[in-house]
């Protein structure tokens, strides 16, 4: 039984539930992401989710942007999506050669770039490693179907 007024919620992702889980900066609703593929945008006090999106790979990580308006998946095949928060759209998607699977992302404060962090295995040993992805001409147009994202380039 939750105490403290927390919020507990069943079958979330499935048998492997949720891998990771992000606040939204400044509204009462959070974002799951699990190895079931599903990433959800929920809203704190129902029991059911708001928005669901269903990717082909298991996901390990997500986040917000600063100001709410974009979601950050990775996954566990090197994969990651910037969604649109709102509907779960797909923004855009890179992959990073250097990394087997991204197990943390995170928007710069200004929404500028994206901070990764994974695996890699090389020579039978694992590492862990950071990359830095620029996100030229964030939002112009992005938000009412103009395609604002650049192309983003793979790491």
């Amino acid at each position: 039984v939750p105490q403290d007024g927390a919020e507990r919620i069943e079958g979330v992702h499935g048998q492997w539930g949720a891998m990771a889980v992000c606040a939204h900066p400044s509204e009462e609703k959070y974002v799951t992401a699990g190895l079931d593929g599903h990433v959800r945008v929920w809203e704190i006090g129902r029991e059911r989710k708001g928005i669901d999106r269903k990717l082909d790979v298991g996901l390990l990580c997500c986040c917000f942007s600063g100001d709410g308006l974009e979601v950050a998946v990775g996954s566990d095949n090197g994969r990651v999506w910037i969604l649109l928060a709102a509907n779960l759209s797909r923004i855009a998607e890179f992959h990073s050669s250097g990394l087997s699977a991204i197990t943390a992302v995170s928007f710069a404060p200004d929404g500028s770039a994206v901070a990764i962090g994974g695996l890699s295995s090389k020579r039978g040993l694992t590492r862990a490693g950071v990359k830095i992805e620029a996100l030229s001409q964030r939002r112009k147009g992005a938000h009412d179907g103009g395609g604002g994202w650049s192309e983003m380039k793979g790491l």
